[in-house]
């Protein structure tokens, strides 16, 4: 994360706040999870993850929808 400061509509400075951890481990198996439980339950919005359109991104949200209120 960085916090950038403006000065007469120019950059003046960047100052770092913090840095995130990225547990790609975590993401991977996270991300392997949806697409597995995505084939077999709404196999229509198979092929989000590559799909870099806007339809492709709704249905990128859709899939995280159904799978967090999945019974």
């Amino acid at each position: 994360n960085e916090l950038i400061h403006f000065h007469n509509g120019k950059i003046s400075s960047v100052e770092r706040t913090k840095y995130v951890v990225f547990k790609d481990t975590l993401f991977l198996k996270n991300r392997k999870a949806l697409l597995d439980w995505t084939t077999e339950n709404h196999p229509e919005l198979n092929g989000f993850i590559y799909d870099q359109t806007k339809e492709g991104a709704l249905n990128y949200v859709r899939a995280i929808a159904y799978y967090n209120n999945k019974e």
